[in-house]
């Protein structure tokens, strides 16, 4: 949900705890909050209960993902949902003998049974688990400053599941040293599965951050409407010119958005005014706020405005570029563990999806929108919330889905009060309203 420079209302959503949105009406929340809660239309009601209750295929992939994530967080690596509905573990080091031996009895309990039917599951063995590979980013991440004051001037640095490296871009290398140096060096001071694969990759300006973003700016940077308020930028599509823009959601307000000039502590909170630089961010050149949908496409007045990379990071930690690949195609399993990334909150990993569906629709300040994911308000690791108001229009996606980048599912909706659900929108559908194509990273 975006975040206003005046009150918003509460609106119950589903016949479930209060969620935060706002009117898209400069004054709107204002004037409408003594109004209360509005009661959930009875349709949304059904229509989300119903969701829980159907069988979905791919459900049971959820169900093997919470898994490894809660119980064998050191031996898993992530899960790839592949075409026709199979799904190949990804399995680290070590023994999976009690993992094979836990799966089986995942199988067979009467509650994943009802999931619906179970695809076909492979297991593939990789040399590292998710959480080794996390931490060896986080590692880079933290170092940032130095290595570019020492001339390694980074673009890039992503997780390799398959390969269990965590694959480095420099735009610049000091001294003339090679990609084999660079990579000797930072394995010896930094990390043993760091590989550079590029010392002269395109310049991606990581000296600035999701609050003060330049040109080409990337999903996930802080935006403000000054007749709205704050909201969070989404993923970067080609729209029907051609040329890149920025998605958000429609509730954030047609007009100009601009980056920079405000900043958002680490725990979120009203913004405060800064003396950073202001940019243009774009305008709304596409927009669609009712009749079932939330989405606008964002203009740059630089063809090259917007790059196929969102931040990702947590606090107040130099966030990191990671690449974007395919979106998904369908909604995500029931179970599935999704990531949002809003500008307030930041980066929360491993949320749950709970119901989603395009008959999945609530009324908000009288607007309806559907075609929703319900998540978890709180996340596997006990991150709560998982959004909160400044976050609507940030990148929704599956972390580890692709070795190659995040994989796009929707944009962050509502935020909710700390443990209750989050909302997002589908990303199919936003792409289609807009007649836009996800662009993909090279």
């Amino acid at each position: 949900m975006r975040r206003q420079r005046a009150l918003g209302l509460f609106v119950v959503l589903a016949g479930l705890a209060p969620i935060f949105f706002f009117s898209t009406v400069q004054g709107a929340a204002a004037s409408n909050a003594s109004r209360g809660p509005s009661p959930a239309p009875k349709s949304m009601t059904a229509a989300a209960e119903g969701v829980r209750a159907t069988p979905t295929v791919g459900n049971f992939a959820g169900a093997v993902n919470h898994l490894g994530l809660t119980k064998y967080a050191s031996l898993y690596a992530g899960d790839i949902l592949n075409p026709g509905g199979s799904v190949t573990i990804l399995l680290g080091p070590g023994s999976a003998t009690s993992f094979r031996a836990s799966l089986s009895a995942l199988r067979a309990k009467p509650a994943v049974k009802a999931l619906g039917p179970e695809p076909s599951v492979r297991i593939e063995r990789v040399p590292q688990s998710i959480g080794v590979l996390d931490a060896s980013s986080r590692t880079v991440s933290n170092h940032f400053a130095k290595l570019m004051a020492a001339g390694y001037k980074l673009a890039t640095w992503m997780p390799n599941l398959r390969k269990g490296t965590v694959d480095v871009t420099l735009s610049a290398a000091p001294r003339g040293m090679s990609r084999s140096d660079v990579t000797r060096y930072f394995r010896r001071t930094l990390s043993s599965h760091l590989v550079v694969t590029s010392v002269s990759a395109p310049a991606l300006h990581l000296f600035v951050d999701r609050q003060e973003d330049a040109v080409p700016f990337f999903g996930g940077d802080l935006i403000y409407n000054p007749n709205v308020g704050w909201c969070t930028s989404g993923f970067t599509v080609i729209g029907t010119a051609g040329y890149p823009r920025a998605m958000t959601d429609g509730h954030c307000g047609d007009g100009t958005f601009t980056n920079g000039g405000w900043y958002v502590g680490p725990n979120g909170g009203q913004p405060t005014a800064t003396s950073g630089t202001v940019r243009t961010f774009g305008t709304t050149s596409n927009y669609h706020y009712g009749s079932n949908d939330d989405v606008q496409l964002v203009e740059n007045p630089n063809e090259e405005g917007f790059n196929p990379y969102v931040w990702v990071g947590t606090g107040t930690n130099q966030p990191t570029a990671m690449a974007v690949t395919a979106p998904f195609t369908d909604f995500p399993a029931v179970g599935q563990q999704l990531t949002t990334d809003g500008a307030f909150t930041r980066t929360v990993r491993y949320v749950p999806v709970l119901a989603d569906g395009s008959t999945d629709c609530g009324t908000f300040d009288g607007v309806k929108v559907c075609n929703l994911i319900e998540l978890a308000g709180t996340s596997a690791q006990g991150v709560s919330p998982t959004a909160q108001p400044g976050d609507s229009g940030g990148p929704v996606f599956c972390y580890a889905c692709s070795s190659a980048g995040v994989t796009p599912a929707g944009l962050i909706e509502g935020g909710t009060t700390a443990g209750q659900p989050v909302y997002a929108t589908e990303i199919e559908a936003d792409l289609k309203i807009t007649g836009a194509s996800m662009e993909e990273s090279p």
